[in-house]
């Protein structure tokens, strides 16, 4: 098993997925036990405490399918942040590279209720 504990990090390893029953378009694990969906939000968690300790990630999950798996997770981000949105995903989306398998990393950007 391989934590990553940021981008910097990027070690590949395979993933034998006969294991999981999916149907011929997608299937999903439950993110709370599975050790690959763990893996995955770790890498997001830590790249955006990496980027600024006041972006906080919620709601992970994880949509695996035959030619590739889609990484969905909301960022809170205060109202003045001085990072762009564009750049926070571009950041994400290079931790997730892969030769072996390609991700599609879908993040939904909400702000603080209270500023």
């Amino acid at each position: 098993i391989l934590f990553l504990t940021g981008c910097e990090d990027k070690k590949e390893e395979k993933i034998d997925y006969s294991e999981y029953a999916f149907s011929d378009v997608t299937w999903t694990r439950d993110a709370e036990n599975d050790i690959e969906t763990l893996r995955l939000k770790s890498i997001a968690d830590n790249k955006l405490k990496e980027i600024s300790t006041e972006l906080t990630l919620h709601d992970f999950r994880v949509v695996y399918g035959n030619t590739h798996t889609n990484i969905l997770f909301d960022v809170v981000i205060p109202f003045e942040f001085k990072v762009s949105q564009d750049d926070i995903v571009k950041q994400i989306e290079n931790c997730y590279f892969s030769n072996e398998h390609k991700y599609n990393v879908i993040i939904n950007f909400d702000h603080p209720y209270v500023n």
